[in-house]
């Protein structure tokens, strides 16, 4: 499949370039010339500039929730009652955090693991997860130091954990687990919570809770949990647009339809 057919993604628009720039011409030309590629997915993430003068071809819009600290601002003074209470309830409970290494990913990976199980009783979100190669794409980055492990537990078992990516003065959240007896204890509040403060102690200013669906402020919306739980924390939605390089459109149609095949 792969010799006939692959996908690019861009997780965010290229911040570094200045205002005005073009990204997506010269993209878009080279990725044609390469026979495999599909589709270029454009995404959205921590969005500061534009892809480029024209509008975002294929256009998808949706929210991130970033928390921005100037000066002395600390990341407890943005949060509301509740989550603020959420946090004491888990240091109450006893549990601590402490940051994570390579060592730790087996662990991480159970917690991800756990969580995806519950969205998809939940939600039905299509629950797929290769242990290994989850850790092994992890690995990289807390050995090069761009990633933050973060561990939260109680007399020797792990309840929840939080991984983070730092890039110049933004650190991104990128991947979370909670067991079900964590959530019950607000294990998730307290690694966040620690996170963050940590990542604001590193010098990162600019903190980015990750991405919702558009329609996350609607209480109709099923992103609508994620929402108030990141504003809570004080994180503000901002409205992103990512898109898609639609390439070879037919060749597409043809890999989804073999897929779904193959699938049954």
């Amino acid at each position: 499949m792969g010799r006939l057919a692959s996908k690019l993604t861009f997780d965010s628009p290229p911040t570094a370039r200045a205002p005005g720039s073009d990204f997506v011409a010269p993209l878009e030309a080279w990725a044609r010339r390469q026979p495999a590629l599909i589709e270029v997915k454009l995404g959205s993430l921590d969005q500061r500039s534009q892809w480029g003068p024209e509008p975002v071809p294929n256009p998808h819009p949706r929210r991130e929730y970033v928390i921005v600290l100037d000066g002395d601002e600390d990341v407890w003074g943005g949060m509301n009652r509740a989550s603020r209470r959420n946090v004491k309830r888990a240091t109450a409970a006893g549990l601590e955090t402490r940051p994570g290494t390579v060592a730790d990913l087996e662990l991480f990976a159970g917690l991800y693991r756990s969580t995806l199980e519950r969205l998809d009783a939940q939600k039905g979100v299509g629950f797929r997860l290769d242990d290994a190669g989850f850790r092994d794409s992890l690995s990289p980055l807390l050995e090069d130091g761009l990633g933050h492990l973060y561990l939260t537990g109680s007399e020797g078992t792990i309840e929840a954990g939080w991984i983070f990516i730092g890039f110049g003065d933004g650190a991104y959240s990128v991947y979370s687990g909670t067991t079900d007896s964590g959530r019950a204890a607000d294990a998730g509040s307290l690694v966040l919570f620690d996170a963050l403060c940590d990542m604001r102690q590193r010098g990162f200013a600019r903190l980015n809770l990750g991405g919702a669906d558009w329609s996350a402020p609607d209480p109709e919306s099923p992103d609508h949990g994620l929402h108030v739980y990141k504003t809570r924390l004080g994180a503000v939605p901002q409205e992103c647009f990512g898109g898609t390089l639609a390439l070879r459109p037919w060749r597409a149609r043809l890999v989804g339809s073999a897929r779904r095949v193959l699938g049954r």
